[in-house]
């Protein structure tokens, strides 16, 4: 009965975000990427590190048909720690990593728009400087995370762009719709395909979802590669008369030599 009342009264995302903090008055609470002592859901030398992840200018990748805003570098030549906790995200169970990921990308996402940067060509500012643009067109759009094909999703018990959107939505302020796209199709690791057969492979592999309709869509994923899926979401999206302004991820490929 307890249990039943518990669920009615609290989503399933926040049920886990009261069990990780009640687990943290009664245990000790550690990094879920050292081990060491923490303080929050990271270290402070983790903390430190993933800070120096950070895309310094962001929004400068806001731009064209499909524009980017990634937050950090995949890998940098100093540390490899982002390509580590997205792992530990996605395969070693540590899910708590999505909050103080998503917030961070959504607090730079905030900071992009607070201080007038556009990547929107052509979209006028809320702020009082003439000239000055704004990083979202109005009304502000919802938030669709790239979603994983439902046997994927039952192998891993979660989807990690979602869970990862959820955060990022709360810190953002944007509505968000899990539900927007179903991946329709099981897909093979992109990974060492050349573009011409990324296209292929995700080609058609989306169906437009619920709760999209008359509003503009930004779309959301863990790590940038390449632009394959991303874009084959997108079709299906500007297929459906959805427009899709651009996509936001917590990561981008490659290494950053700084």
């Amino acid at each position: 009965m307890v249990q039943k009342v518990w669920r009615s009264i609290a989503p399933v995302g926040l049920r886990q975000e009261l069990i990780w903090d009640f687990q943290a008055l009664v245990l000790q609470r550690v990094c879920p990427l050292c081990g060491d002592a923490a303080a929050g859901d990271l270290c402070s030398r983790c903390d430190r590190q993933l800070q120096r992840c950070v895309i310094p200018s962001p929004h400068q990748t806001w731009r064209g048909k499909l524009p980017l805003f990634a937050w950090g570098y995949y890998r940098t030549a100093k540390t490899p720690i982002l390509k580590r906790a997205i792992a530990a995200l996605k395969y070693d169970q540590q899910q708590i990593l999505a909050r103080s990921l998503g917030y961070a990308v959504g607090k730079a996402w905030q900071q992009a728009h607070l201080l007038g940067r556009s990547p929107a060509p052509g979209v006028p500012s809320s702020g009082s400087q003439a000239g000055s643009r704004s990083i979202l067109p109005r009304p502000q759009p919802i938030v669709v995370p790239i979603p994983l094909h439902d046997r994927k999703l039952k192998s891993r018990g979660f989807n990690q762009a979602a869970l990862l959107a959820r955060y990022f939505c709360r810190m953002a302020q944007l509505p968000c719709a899990e539900q927007g796209l179903i991946r329709t199709q099981e897909t093979q690791a992109l990974f060492g395909l050349d573009r011409a057969s990324r296209e292929a492979e995700v080609a058609q592999v989306f169906e437009g979802g619920a709760g999209l309709r008359g509003r503009s869509v930004l779309l959301f994923d863990d790590i940038y590669t390449t632009w394959s899926t991303v874009r084959s979401a997108a079709r299906t999206l500007w297929a459906a008369g959805i427009p899709t302004i651009g996509v936001v991820t917590l990561a981008r490929a490659g290494i950053d030599q700084a």
